[in-house]
């Protein structure tokens, strides 16, 4: 679940961005700043114009964000490698319009008008250099990207952009000075139910796994409890041979914790091996119409943690639970007496 949870962040983060940085409230000069400063740090990123507009193909209109960005730029790198010139579209929206390379279209912005004869909409024309593929839905279906100077003829504007978009690890901002009228706005924040749904998944995978690992302690709990009828005789003998019943009852305990731990432990590590050769040496067995092929592997400290924690716990718990049982049934002189008729 992880593997494939860590693939969806990465593509989308890949052109979306780790976040961005407001910049529509500061002025030129504390914009070049800004700029220079992400660029001493070596911190990735692109100067952006993003607008709500409207694209239109013949009679046919869809909502689209646009990204307008400088044809200098090597980000992102899915519309860099593409050759971006006057704008390029995601897979979806081309289906859904019925576009291909080449064909002409017009960006509508309603929150821009031009009033030399009566109010009307500003509005571009523009041909379709190519169309990407993502893999992220909501850019396939919702998102374009132009050349910024386009972009802001359709607004008006000479020279502005209104967000600054992070591709480096936002931890690396740290060492920046913002501006007070900047914001940052991070991947997380701008995919909040995503993420929720995302945390709620590994929530019901987490407690479908304890609830499994509960079923193999109940199973572990009757072995035990007939492992103890077995050797109560056994036991009884180093009674005989002069072994505290509190001794030998912290001597089995010590066996059957360290037992666990064990058990887990060689768990842990069968687990870890399969899924390196899963990895390095797994064959694409999904269907074409899954985006991944290959069932992709993502190993985390978290991960092991808890895949090493949680049965290790409620291994304890229940050899716990067998152990006071043990206790109470742990009469050696009855058992040297034999049942009795």
């Amino acid at each position: 679940m992880g593997g494939l949870q860590g693939k969806l962040l990465e593509r989308s983060k890949n052109i979306k961005g780790h976040g961005t940085i407001s910049i529509n409230q500061l002025d030129l000069n504390l914009r070049e700043q800004l700029k220079k400063q992400l660029i001493e740090k070596e911190i990735l990123f692109v100067e952006e114009y993003q607008l709500e507009v409207l694209l239109k193909v013949g009679e046919y209109m869809a909502p689209v964000i646009v990204h307008g960005i400088p044809l200098d730029s090597k980000l992102p790198a899915q519309v860099f490698e593409n050759n971006l010139e006057e704008v390029i579209i995601g897979r979806d929206l081309s289906r859904s319009l019925g576009l291909s390379k080449g064909d002409s279209l017009k960006l509508i912005s309603p929150g821009h008008t031009t009033g030399f004869f009566y109010e009307v909409p500003r509005s571009i024309s523009l041909y379709l250099d190519t169309v990407i593929g993502t893999d992220v839905p909501d850019v396939d279906s919702f998102h374009i990207w132009a050349p910024i100077n386009k972009v802001r003829n359709l607004t008006g504007i000479v020279n502005g952009a209104n967000y600054l978009r992070v591709f480096s690890p936002l931890k690396e901002l740290k060492s920046v000075e913002l501006p007070k009228q900047a914001s940052i706005t991070s991947w997380e924040e701008e995919h909040k139910t995503l993420v929720k749904a995302l945390g709620l998944e590994n929530t019901v995978m987490v407690f479908l796994f304890s609830a499994t690992t509960i079923l193999v302690g109940l199973s572990i709990t009757t072995g035990l409890l007939i492992l103890f009828d077995q050797t109560k005789v056994d036991l009884a003998s180093f009674w005989i041979l002069g072994s505290s019943e509190k001794s030998i009852f912290k001597s089995f305990q010590s066996f059957l914790y360290a037992m666990n731990f064990v058990s887990v432990g060689i768990g842990i590590g069968v687990g870890l091996i399969f899924l390196f050769l899963l990895d390095n040496y797994g064959l694409e067995i999904m269907p074409d119409i899954f985006v991944e092929q290959k069932i992709p592997v993502k190993i985390t400290a978290r991960g092991i943690g808890i895949s090493f924690g949680v049965p290790l716990i409620i291994g304890l718990i229940f050899s716990k639970l067998s152990l006071v049982q043990f206790a109470k049934d742990a009469g050696y002189t009855k058992i040297l007496r034999g049942p009795s008729l």
